[in-house]
């Protein structure tokens, strides 16, 4: 008896442990645009879209800590990428059409627009983090996500990367940290921004 007793607290505990992990990597919100079929209005708004006719922009910041401050990578609806550092705004390159439409698409459709600070507070308090990592760089990327004829603006910090690794499972920093790497991706290589300072 006691060992069945014991079979069952380790099934419970199991079962348990799937549904928190299921938690954790599902994104919750209002913004429809990552679900489809959820939201007919959703779905017909988001088919309708442009990416290359539309005036938004998709864009990433350093504004303090070892990055730089005042460092923006931004990728504009017609492809254009831009680099504003300490002021100063240069166009450094233009992403082939099909590859913008299909970055800003998969943006919209990603999550990210529902990033919540107190969703990702309710996820991380389900869970220890998997490492106890410590982070010196006091910067945190800003990302915003402006596209006027979706009715879209969002803005919101956060380190995917360096947060991804204590909580792997929360999809929300899984996200932003892919979303950082690829908006640096579309920066040359041999770009100033890249020298040391």
């Amino acid at each position: 008896m006691q060992n069945l007793s014991t079979e069952r607290i380790a099934f419970l505990k199991e079962q348990q442990a799937k549904d928190l992990l299921s938690i954790r990597k599902r994104i919750y919100g209002n913004n429809y645009f990552h679900t489809k079929g959820f939201s007919l209005e959703a779905d017909a708004r988001l088919e309708r879209f442009e990416p290359l006719r539309s005036k938004g922009e998709i864009t990433l910041s350093y504004v303090r800590g070892l990055k730089g401050t005042g460092t923006q990578l931004q990728i504009q609806g017609d492809g254009s990428i831009t680099v504003v550092d300490h002021g100063t705004t240069r166009k450094v390159g233009t992403l082939e059409q099909g590859r913008c439409a299909e970055f800003f698409r998969r943006v919209i459709t990603s999550g990210l627009l529902n990033y919540s600070d107190q969703v990702i507070e309710i996820k991380r308090d389900l869970a220890p983090p998997y490492s106890f990592r410590m982070q010196s760089d006091a910067t945190i990327p800003e990302f915003r996500i402006r596209i006027p004829e979706l009715d879209i603006d969002k803005v919101f910090s956060i380190d995917g990367e360096f947060e991804s690794r204590n909580y792997p499972d929360i999809i929300e920093y899984k996200l932003a940290a892919a979303l950082e790497e690829e908006i640096r991706s579309f920066i040359p290589k041999d770009d100033p921004i890249w020298s040391p300072r």
